[in-house]
């Protein structure tokens, strides 16, 4: 309205280009991964919701993968969080190479990627996704010029009619346990049996938990034999459960659970310092006078433990064993991955007067050329090539290489698996020293093994 008394207009203006920008900072951040830059739980489970409702009306096939990275925790516990945050950007990277500009990939947390694949022509189509996110993690990220190796496994899941955000999520989720207890580095689609498997891991990982401190656990112990003389030489202390509701569980039944979950550095150091006393036990009886050495097994995630060798350097102490009756056996694949950890944990642990073996020698990985960087005293050869070597002349080619290998690097060879009296004598004709399986001795309980140590006879064939 006109008014001849205001002869001006007076104009507030504000600049609120910062106040907005700060507020598309903090919906970006509220919806996305700080550390990645990919989307987090709560878009993506949006994103989800929208995609299964499309998927609904349209009538599509849409896809959730589920990428966790295999012994991830043993990078950011030997090599400390800003490497292993390294490693996840890289990752995430990677992730994002593989995918179209309408699929969704984010990080749920930790280590573990999920991708949302909407307007999937077929299963097959996401399978390829998921063996490609595979194929992408093959090459070794460099961080800080340290070559790290990294792996995954990945779950499949599938929208159908009536499906939920949650469902496919678990659904996904328990996918990729089966395809990490399936041997990892694998994909594997959901099944409905998948569920019921989800749940007793989860069930026997509570399980677990309360069985270390309650010391539900016992060890057994398979001789190692001279095999031209028959005597025991050794043992190999073995890890047995006995659960209290469902009897004695063998180490596949429970090992890879601890593994994943990080319980194994707790039960492994217990079966370290039970071996160790057990062992001194029988030289105080006098029963193990041609009993050289206790072999325990080391799994991955104790070995990269930046405190393990002082771990066994209290074990040997509260034992009172002498070091060079203590040998512990390494995986042959540990001799590959991040071999410059490897090497300074192996020569600490050298350093301390114990010896070293890598146990399943040959199963695939190419070592031969870092034997003699490794401050390595035993090779084990697998028991799957002394497995039909009286029938096979290939491997029996293939033991006999190994034996010669031995020989020649100045490292002592036990052969696994022995079960024919056949394969035993092969053996001695290659001049293989020492040997174990159940055509000696099963693993025995220590009473048991006890009593055989007493005989002071050379173990005879089991029956």
């Amino acid at each position: 309205m006109d008014d001849a008394g205001v002869d001006g207009i007076l104009l507030n203006i504000r600049d609120v280009s910062d106040r907005l920008a700060l507020e598309d900072q903090l919906r970006h951040q509220a919806f996305h991964d700080g550390l990645t830059g990919l989307a987090n739980r709560t878009l993506f489970e949006d994103r989800l919701l929208h995609a299964l409702q499309a998927a609904r009306r349209r009538g599509d096939l849409l896809a959730v993968l589920f990428l966790d990275l295999d012994d991830f925790k043993t990078i950011n516990d030997s090599l400390g969080h800003v490497t292993g945050d390294a490693v996840l950007r890289e990752v995430a990277e990677r992730v994002g190479r593989c995918l179209r500009a309408a699929d969704t990939a984010a990080r749920l947390g930790g280590d573990e990627f999920a991708v949302l694949l909407e307007h999937v022509g077929d299963e097959e189509e996401a399978l390829m996704v998921a063996e490609r996110l595979l194929q992408e993690l093959h090459p070794p990220v460099l961080v800080d010029g340290r070559e790290l190796s990294v792996a995954g496994s990945v779950g499949v899941a599938f929208g159908h009619e009536g499906a939920t955000v949650d469902e496919l999520l678990r659904n996904a989720d328990a996918a990729m346990y089966a395809a990490k207890a399936k041997g990892k580095q694998t994909v594997e689609v959901f099944r409905d049996a998948m569920h019921r498997a989800a749940l007793e891991r989860l069930e026997l990982t509570g399980e677990l938990q309360h069985a270390i401190g309650d010391e539900q656990f016992e060890l057994h112990f398979q001789p190692i034999v001279e095999l031209q003389a028959g005597n025991i030489v050794g043992c190999e202390a073995l890890v047995r459960w006995g659960h209290p509701r469902r009897g004695r569980l063998a180490p596949d039944e429970f090992i890879p659970v601890a593994e994943d979950t990080g319980l194994i550095v707790p039960l492994g150091a217990w079966i370290l310092r039970t071996a160790c006393m057990q062992m001194v036990r029988w030289q105080a009886a006098g029963i193990a006078d041609d009993m050289r050495s206790m072999s325990v097994n080391v799994s991955t995630r104790q070995l990269r433990d930046p405190g393990f060798p002082a771990e066994v350097r209290s074990a040997l102490a509260a034992s009172g064993l002498d070091p060079a009756c203590l040998t512990l056996e390494i995986t042959e694949s540990l001799l590959v991955d991040d071999r410059m950890l490897i090497l300074q944990q192996l020569s600490q642990l050298k350093a301390l007067g114990l010896r070293l073996a890598v146990d399943d020698f040959g199963t695939g990985y190419s070592v031969l050329s870092y034997l003699q960087q490794f401050p390595i005293d035993i090779l084990k050869i697998d028991k799957s090539f002394v497995a039909g070597m009286e029938i096979a002349p290939d491997r029996a080619k293939l033991v006999r290489g190994i034996v010669e290998l031995g020989e020649s690097l100045n490292l002592q060879i036990v052969a696994e698996g022995i079960e024919r009296a056949e394969q035993a004598a092969q053996l001695r004709a290659m001049r293989g020293p020492l040997g174990q399986g159940f055509l000696y001795s099963r693993p025995l309980e220590p009473d048991a093994m006890t009593a055989l140590l007493r005989r002071g006879m050379p173990v005879s064939v089991a029956s």
